[in-house]
């Protein structure tokens, strides 16, 4: 028998018949279990590492964003359990599920394996955090790329999940140009094809003038739109456009 465990410490299932494998981060160490609560700030990576689809939900809802990602696929960035440096990881699960914290306040991250009973059920208190960063270094190093975004204050990212290319998830992954762009004064958000928030907004009207999924949509503070286009295969490339705007 396999276990559901987290990524640094295994927890046993009383199961003799369940033999998939969710990963999810422990709370960083030392703590007396992997199941304490964990701090979720803007600026850290969480990731459910599984090999079997699961259903991932929050209670209260809205105090995190949760987004399913096809692995494997490496990401860089600061993890919730990891060194407290920028690092890359490899999560090697077909089924990734992101979570960022979007809503300050605690709240409990439930993981349902597929096809798993209720003892199988994963539970893990957040602290999301979400608020002010800190001021800047007193001296900060001159650093005159990338320029202020005046523009664009929003880039919305509308995709086919089940069909993302390991080019969509390197850069949809690159969770540090995101925060960064964020703090440019740009809000970015994800959103797959057939989800409510994509209909409702009427974003995938827009899929045809972008010439195809994945595509990105720049809309300034009123919700105009300034520009659609695929999304490109480097965050480099992307910028570029987002700096520019229409």
């Amino acid at each position: 028998m396999r276990r559901i465990h987290a990524t640094l410490l295994a927890v046993a299932l009383a199961t003799t018949t369940y033999t998939a494998e969710v990963r999810l981060p422990s709370a960083p160490q030392p703590l007396p279990s992997p199941d304490a609560p964990v701090t979720l700030t803007e600026e850290l990576v969480y990731v459910v590492d599984s090999d079997v689809e699961c259903v991932v939900l929050c209670s209260p809802r809205g105090k995190l964003r949760i987004a399913p990602m096809k692995g494997p696929v490496t990401f860089r960035g600061r993890f919730v359990d990891g060194i407290g440096k920028v690092e890359n990881r490899e999560f090697k699960g077909p089924f990734l599920y992101t979570v960022e914290a979007a809503e300050a306040g605690p709240c409990e991250l439930i993981v349902v394996p597929k096809g798993g009973a209720e003892k199988d059920v994963i539970r893990r208190t957040i602290i999301s955090v979400v608020g002010p960063r800190p001021p800047p270094d007193p001296q900060p190093k001159p650093d005159p790329q990338p320029q202020p975004v005046t523009d664009v204050k929003w880039c919305i990212v509308v995709e086919e999940t089940s069909q993302r290319t390991a080019d969509t998830a390197k850069v949809l992954g690159d969770l540090a140009y995101w925060k960064g762009l964020e703090a440019r004064g740009v809000k970015y958000r994800f959103y797959d094809k057939d989800s409510p928030e994509a209909k409702q907004n009427k974003y995938v009207e827009f899929q045809a003038e972008a010439g195809g999924l994945p595509f990105v949509l720049l809309l300034d503070s009123t919700g105009k739109k300034l520009d659609v286009f695929k999304l490109p295969v480097t965050t480099a490339e992307l910028d570029a456009k987002i700096g520019g705007g229409k």
